[in-house]
């Protein structure tokens, strides 16, 4: 099979080429004086339809061809940190890796070949599981064919135990750190870490002077936390790094410098101790978006009036905050009355009580407009509170609502009938109430 008929289409022959045949078998009949089949005139129809598609397929300018080629990947919603991984899924999406598209594109024809190894901007994303051969063939054309343009890696391990090649994965690992001056965003989710991260842990200081977003998630935590620090050191000597996803507390990887946190306008803080969370913000005054998740220190059980475990501040001004995102405890009161947040534009809470007064006093002490609310599993006996929460003059401005409820708690309590009029979108979904939210903020 010729290079034109795989790649793309799998290894099957394009649908075009069966038209095309059964035209050329119905003229043969034809002109042997054959009965023609009753269905040869919609068959050649078909056949010149998909060859006039084909021919404007190829008319088509590189540049745009290259706009479509972009969005043949599939984002995966991990990545589209800060997020709150509970709160913030619906029904996941099967994924399509950017970058083995960018190579199977290239075997269609060998027009399309010349476009996409012409096209910088197309290689400039590396996505993988746990790296697999193709992947690091995929690595090598992206660094050769996205001339000097800054690269994105992402790396989601689902693969199965047995189909993993630690030797593999390192030679990979080598390839991205022989260029460690070309990552804007690194971001690893690795099950298995064991010796595969060593090329990155050998760099020397100061080599990652691009890089702008950075996550690291390894789950096999007996191993992984003597390497989890020294990659986090050596991503904060970043001049430009502006967002960060932390999966313990971050306050243990704090020998660098506060300059570090001066600079961050996008956090994510999973396991972060209540402390440690109000001093974060006080010492991030860039910040635009924050979704934390708190987590208490494993001798404390403090039930549902956990408010105290919050340090008393008098003012903590956030001027740009845009987005706050609060999973972990119940009690936000002590957060709300001492925050000042002029821009905030959106608000999410998950398993916490409802304080109507906290809140309404910051967006109005604030002069907030606040366009979106989340209320995610409110534990059960809020709905007086919900309801006077919506109605609050600090809520005046919202626009989107999102209602996602407990099971346990779900009851006859349908928000809809409390909404106020100038709520103008109310769902459960979450994907719904993002294309909303972005929508309106325009």
């Amino acid at each position: 099979m010729s290079r034109a008929s795989k790649g793309a289409f799998g290894g099957r022959v394009p649908p075009t080429a069966g038209a095309v045949g059964a035209s050329q078998d119905s003229l043969a009949l034809s002109s042997r004086g054959q009965a023609t089949p009753p269905d040869a005139p919609l068959t050649q129809a078909r056949a010149r339809g998909s060859e006039e598609i084909i021919r404007g397929i190829h008319r088509l300018p590189p540049e745009l061809l290259c706009a479509i080629f972009m969005m043949c990947g599939t984002p995966h919603e991990s990545f589209s940190y800060p997020r709150d991984e509970h709160m913030h899924s619906d029904t996941p999406t099967k994924v399509h890796l950017y970058s083995q598209a960018a190579v199977q594109l290239g075997y269609v024809c060998s027009y399309w070949f010349a476009v996409t190894r012409g096209y910088p901007p197309l290689w400039t994303m590396v996505d993988a599981s746990y790296p697999q051969l193709r992947d690091l063939t995929a690595l090598s054309l992206c660094l050769r064919y996205s001339a000097s343009l800054s690269l994105c890696l992402r790396i989601n391990d689902d693969t199965p135990p047995y189909r993993r090649n630690a030797d593999i994965c390192q030679r990979f690992m080598r390839v991205l750190a022989s260029v460690p001056d070309r990552w804007e965003e690194i971001s690893l989710r690795l099950d298995e870490t064991r010796g595969v991260l060593d090329p990155l842990l050998s760099l020397p200081p100061n080599s990652f002077t691009i890089l702008r977003r950075a996550s690291l998630r390894f789950r096999d935590c007996n191993s992984a936390c003597a390497l989890d620090i020294p990659l986090w050191k050596a991503f904060h000597t970043s001049p430009v790094l502006a967002s960060v996803e932390w999966w313990d507390d971050p306050y243990i990887h704090f020998a660098a410098s506060s300059t570090t946190l001066v600079h961050l306008t996008h956090i994510s803080a999973n396991g972060i101790r209540p402390e440690n969370f109000m001093a974060l913000l006080q010492a991030c005054p860039q910040l635009e978006v924050m979704q934390v998740t708190v987590a208490r220190a494993p001798d404390v059980f403090p039930g549902p009036n956990d408010g105290y475990l919050l340090p008393v501040l008098q003012h903590v001004s956030l001027p740009h905050l845009q987005e706050l995102m609060l999973s972990g405890m119940r009690d936000w009161s002590r957060l709300f009355t001492c925050l000042s947040v002029p821009r905030l534009r959106r608000l999410d809470l998950s398993l916490a009580r409802i304080q109507t007064d906290a809140v309404d006093g910051m967006l109005t002490r604030s002069a907030a407009r606040l366009k979106m609310l989340t209320l995610h599993r409110v534990p059960s006996g809020q709905t007086e509170h919900v309801a006077a929460l919506l109605r609050c003059m600090g809520l005046r401005h919202l626009e989107v609502f999102r209602w996602a409820f407990h099971n346990r708690t779900a009851d006859d309590f349908d928000p809809f009938l409390l909404l106020p009029q100038h709520i103008k979108y109310y769902t459960t979904s979450y994907r719904k109430a993002e294309t909303m939210y972005h929508m309106y903020r325009r």
